[in-house]
């Protein structure tokens, strides 16, 4: 959903958030004064590993948001742009042996000592020792839908657990 023309302020922002569920703070943003808002700033070249390549957010956290919102203020001429990736539709299109195979399968997400070059690339700070690591289904099922869609992301994922690298 794009909403287009708005000029949210923080709190704005944060109160239109909350219309949609409780709201988490990422472990960057939390020496702002208000943790529930992240500034990302940049001039639109990838500067670390978060900001190179398609994610879901928070993927780390033991219960992920199923949302995230953004408001961009400043775009700059080059990059910066937002890409999206249907993983509902990469699952429909996996035949159903690897459906089967997959089912199974459980990720491996990156403690706060790995997430912690992430965030300081791009923040100054770090996440500090307040995110473990985490294992979480390489499917996941929408909680209204019931449709499932990978949940699986390049950044984010270590590895896939009990399953070998060859």
């Amino acid at each position: 959903m794009c909403v287009s023309q708005q000029n949210l302020h923080e709190e704005e922002q944060q109160a239109f958030g909350m219309l949609w569920g409780d709201l988490l703070t990422h472990p960057a943003a939390m020496k702002r004064s208000n943790p529930y808002v992240q500034v990302l700033a940049g001039d639109g070249r990838a500067k670390n590993r978060a900001f190179g390549s398609w994610h879901s957010d928070m993927t780390w956290h033991p219960t992920p948001p199923w949302i995230t919102m953004l408001h961009a203020r400043t775009i700059p001429k080059f990059g910066g742009d937002t890409g999206y990736a249907n993983q509902h539709l990469a699952w429909e299109y996996l035949d159903q042996a690897r459906k089967d195979q997959r089912r199974s399968h459980r990720r491996h997400l990156p403690s706060a000592e790995q997430l912690l070059n992430l965030s300081a690339n791009h923040t100054g700070k770090g996440f500090g020792p307040n995110v473990p690591d985490s294992i979480h289904p390489v499917i996941r099922t929408h909680n209204e839908n019931g449709k499932q869609a990978l949940y699986v992301n390049p950044e984010f994922t270590t590895h896939i657990v009990d399953v070998s690298e060859q």
